[in-house]
């Protein structure tokens, strides 16, 4: 039967909408059929009574392309295990492959990788990764009053699943899935009753907007936040279901139930919890497994939750959102609290690194990594890698979505006829759904112009305009923002300088349609704690007609060089470590704190130090070929810590405070209140910290002039010196946000954990593939055949040995001028292997060591207990998370309290939040930072990259110099610790050589 093609008839009213009825069953031709009506919105909002009016309509939000990035790759496994081990290898996913010396290969199975691909018999595999692509999606035939009408496959997916949900609820449904369910769906629906949403007319764009028509199109997408604010309901369509939906949903229902009523056995409630207290996956066992938590991720990867458009519709569908997924419809409120859990616990990051290490083949256990590790070790020219912090997560998922959302929702706290509040700047929206996907580019701002403050765009006039160029929507959303703001921190929005896809556009406009590789220091709102330009410094610029933006900066310091870090067979830790050795012990800016006039340094237990081999009989050749009773190793004595000369430092520097009146302005600058003094090494809290929770002068408390050394720098370095949650203690919180700057100190004893925690590992690493050389050491074998089974324990023996050697270097003040150096490598034969006895005593003798890292006591404590005995199943997991950690780890962690291992959870997962996308560099100056990922790639250690501080920025700036003199190419924003306070501003009135001056960026 032939249909004619479906013609728009133009709409009566600026304010008129389209809405289709769909029909419950199917057309004789099997087509689904609808009728399409217009309403006008401004009279319905005008003359309607109740929400259960008869001109009531849901709006459904949904995805035009694809709407899962993630499938199932179906495993075939061979009948039996191949005898061979290549054979093995290609034929079984779980088992990896790593390359050592002399062709030596090393062969690892994985067991949380085999537990999953044996219960799933299959993979999860990229999908769609490019969303937002221009590629084509296949279209439908569907019947609009009689007529043609072709629609997306996942719309009309969504039709099929709405006429199957009709029939089988019956007209006084209320709640969806079965009445166990009612506890899940029930609270989030009460205003309109499901059946009546699911049998009324419905708003979809891609049928109810004339998409061929311009002008129309335009209209109705600036309309787009009133069509989501006035429908009675909002169906959010994820797509149909697959193999993961069953698992993901169970999964789902679990996390909502702890997350409202705590685990079984207790109260525990994780919205009342304390903040350093961590959940793990072990917190929810027997309930969720592997196959539960790849579930999860592949949910939240749905396109949906990566869609522009959808923002808005999630925003302003403040009726009641329903997630339509499988046979169930997930309310928002139970989804978010869900999202909540899991970013308060920060399983949200553990769930990606684990979804994204499957998807791209990667080993899931650190076991497996560990071995990696040492094998790369055991390579005479190990490859320098240049490699970001970061992990490699997938560009957007929907955890950060749903949180983005929510963050919006709550500020605007929208009410059924008005909104409470101000909408939130345009750039912070704009930063928040960044990742965001969308097939017209210049979607990437027009879907967010209904977000953000409104009289901004109506100030401005920057409206949705299809008829411009991508260039020039980008170019102008950028002049709008400076303006409005008179700032600069749209420049923190630039993406690397590679990454950009759209030509044509200047250096220091953002390339809107480009993913971030990490969260902008700068966001743009008003919750931003750092102003590395001064609290109240507005900005200066100058737009010039070659495309050029002029500036005012002070070139504060040059790069001296950025380390690669942070790979799959290379130790962070080390590298670390390494870095700060190129920095001087007592870092070039110190800081002030109040502190008891009556607290002491606790003394560390008494102790007879008589074990002088302590690892000498660790580290002890086990080789047949030597005596390891008679093997002994040379310490260096010259290098020990002088804590005579460590007081002297500390006594000096106040001394030269004193001199130079620093400390007597800073004292004077305390008002009669005691409430909070501004100088420049001291953070100033905002305004309104003074009434909340203001840090008086009491008796018993002085001033102390705190020397900030290398080791403290670092590690409020990597974690960009905050913490976003209310620590109790905490020095201030940011206005408007529960972030705690500066970092409490918690984060730098977790980073002390961190640090014995890893080199404990390669030390029972070391031990475990000692014991199973021996244990399977043939008699009678050659010289080449010994020395290539005993090339990895020989690597694993240097590879811990190397890192005792950099703790003890840290440990002792080592420092390394790498700027008169042509290399940045650091070599065993440049540090001084530790006497631990000599460390210890001089610890007792002086009760002191140093802050935020293992003192020798605590080592050589760890060092001399016995091996945990720690069983590891070999078949079925039972604590997926022991199994994650590794042998190694699980065996480290045993030396650590409760308290200590929150610490160090903690402080991993900031700094992993922090870094990700970053670089670690450190300065001519001796300053440590983290700025773009791209710094020295491909070009050497030698570039000519300078750290600016440009006026009114909060941020510092990396600029690269060009040949043109004056003129810079913006390289990235950057953290550098010791000038994210407006110490510039002290500078400029100080020191000859600080003051602005004007450069261009093009």
């Amino acid at each position: 039967m032939d249909f004619p093609p479906f013609r728009y008839s133009p709409l009566i009213t600026p304010t008129s909408i389209r809405l289709i009825q769909l029909q419950s069953s199917p057309s004789k031709s099997g087509l689904l059929e609808c009728t399409i009506k217009t309403l006008d919105l401004s009279q319905l909002k005008a003359n309607r009574t109740s929400w259960n009016s008869a001109d009531c309509y849901v709006a459904l939000s949904y995805t035009w392309g694809n709407p899962t990035s993630i499938i199932e790759q179906p495993i075939n496994l061979p009948k039996a295990v191949p005898s061979d081990i290549q054979d093995r290898t290609e034929s079984l996913p779980w088992a990896f492959e790593s390359q050592g010396p002399d062709n030596l290969r090393l062969f690892n199975d994985d067991l949380p990788t085999r537990e999953y691909v044996l219960h799933k018999r299959s993979l999860p595999r990229h999908n769609n990764p490019c969303v937002g692509s221009q590629q084509e999606s296949p279209t439908v035939p569907i019947l609009v009053d009689g007529c043609i009408l072709r629609v997306q496959r996942n719309l009309h997916d969504f039709l099929q699943h709405l006429a199957r949900i009709r029939q089988l609820a019956p007209p006084d449904w209320e709640f969806c899935g079965t009445e166990s369910d009612e506890y899940w769906t029930k609270k989030a629906w009460a205003e309109m009753p499901l059946a009546q949403a699911l049998y009324s007319p419905i708003w979809i764009d891609a049928i109810c907007i004339n998409q061929a028509d311009m002008e129309e199109r335009v209209s109705q997408v600036q309309m787009m936040d009133e069509m989501y604010r006035e429908a009675s309901r909002v169906f959010a369509w994820l797509g149909p279901p697959d193999g993961f939906t069953e698992d993901a949903l169970d999964a789902l229902e679990a996390l909502y139930l702890f997350a409202t009523y705590g685990p079984v056995s207790g109260n525990y409630n994780i919205m009342d919890d304390n903040p350093t207290s961590k959940l793990t996956f072990t917190s929810f066992e027997p309930e969720m497994d592997i196959v539960s938590w790849v579930a999860i991720f592949s949910f939240f990867q749905r396109s949906w939750f990566s869609r522009a458009w959808v923002a808005q519709e999630a925003i302003f569908g403040d009726k009641g959102i329903g997630i339509v997924h499988g046979d169930k419809i997930i309310p928002w409120e139970c989804l978010i609290m869900v999202t909540e859990l899991l970013e308060k616990s920060g399983l949200h990051m553990d769930i990606n690194r684990l979804g994204s290490n499957l998807l791209a083949g990667q080993p899931l256990s650190n076991s497996v990594r560990g071995f990696r590790k040492v094998a790369s070790y055991a390579l005479v020219d190990r490859p320098i890698r240049e490699i970001s912090l970061g992990s490699n997560l997938l560009e957007g998922d929907g955890i950060t979505f749903l949180s983005s959302a929510r963050s919006v929702r709550s500020r605007l706290r929208m009410q059924p006829d008005h909104i409470l509040t101000d909408f939130p700047p345009l750039l912070r929206v704009l930063s928040l759904f960044r990742n965001a996907g969308a097939t017209d580019p210049r979607d990437k701002v027009f879907a967010f112009l209904n977000i953000a403050t409104e009289q901004e765009n109506i100030a401005t006039g920057l409206v949705p305009d299809y008829t411009a160029s991508v260039q020039d929507v980008f170019k102008r959303t950028t002049q709008t923002i400076m303006e409005h703001t008179r700032s600069l921190s749209i420049l923190s929005h630039v993406q690397e300088p590679e990454d950009t896809k759209i030509q044509g556009l200047p250096l220091w406009v953002p390339d809107f349609s480009v993913p971030l590789c990490c969260t902008p220091f700068d966001t743009g709102d008003d919750d931003v704690y750092y102003r590395a330009s001064g609290a109240s410094v507005e900005a200066w610029y100058q737009i010039h007609d070659d495309g050029t933006l002029e500036v005012e900066t002070v070139m504060f310091d040059a790069i001296l060089f950025s380390p690669g870090v942070g790979d799959e067979t290379t130790d962070l830790s080390n590298q670390i470590l390494q870095t700060i050795l190129s920095i001087a012990p007592d870092y070039p800016i110190g800081r002030f704190e109040w502190v008891d006039i009556e607290d002491k340094k606790p003394k560390p237990p008494i102790r007879d130090p008589t074990d002088n081999k302590l690892i000498s009989e660790i580290l002890a050749s086990w080789e047949p070929a030597h005596d390891s009773e008679n093997d002994d190793y040379d310490y260096d004595d010259d290098t020990r810590l002088d804590w005579e000369r460590e007081f002297g430092i500390h006594l000096a520097h106040a001394k030269e405070m004193e001199q130079s009146g620093s400390l007597r302005d800073a004292l004077s600058k305390e008002n009669a209140a005691g409430e909070w003094f501004d100088c420049p090494s001291s953070p100033v809290p905002p305004q309104d910290a003074k009434s909340e929770k203001p840090h008086r002068h009491r008796a018993g408390k002085r001033l102390k002039i705190h020397t900030v050394t290398r080791i403290e720098a670092l590690w409020r370095t990597l974690t960009g010196n905050s913490l976003p949650a209310a620590i109790p203690g905490a020095q201030y919180l940011v206005a408007g946000s529960d972030t705690t700057y500066p970092a409490p100190r918690a984060l730098g004893n977790g980073f002390c954990n961190w640090i014995l925690a890893s080199l404990l590992e390669m030390r029972y690493l070391f031990h475990r593939l000692k014991r199973i050389r021996l244990d399977t050491k043939q008699e009678n074998e050659s010289a080449e055949d010994e020395q290539t089974n005993n090339a990895l324990p020989n690597a694993a023996a240097t590879r811990f040995r190397h890192a005792l050697a950099l703790w003890s270097a840290v440990y002792n003040e080592v420092y390394i001028d790498r700027a008169a150096q042509d290399t940045f490598d650091v070599h065993d034969d440049d540090l001084p292997f530790p006497d631990l006895d000599e460390m210890e005593k001089e610890e007792y003798l002086y009760q002191m060591a140093p802050k935020f890292l293992p003192c020798a006591t605590r080592i050589k404590e760890a060092l001399r207990k016995e091996i945990p005995e720690i069983e590891i199943p070999t078949t079925k997991i039972e604590d997926l998370q022991v199994v994650l950690n590794g042998l190694e780890r699980e065996q480290a962690l045993t030396h650590f309290t409760k308290e200590e291992q929150d610490e160090m959870i903690q402080f991993e997962r900031r700094m992993e939040t922090m870094v990700r996308g970053r670089r670690l560099f450190v300065t001519h100056g001796g300053l440590l930072g983290l700025g773009p990922q791209s710094l020295f790639q491909g070009e050497g250690q030698r570039c000519p990259y300078e750290v600016h501080i440009v006026k009114g920025a909060k941020v510092p700036f990396v600029l690269r110099t060009t040949p043109e003199e004056g003129k810079y190419k913006l390289i990235g924003e950057a953290y550098v610790f010791g000038i994210m306070d407006g110490e510039i501003e002290d500078m400029l009135k100080t020191q000859d050589w600080c003051e602005y001056k004007k450069i261009k960026l093009g």
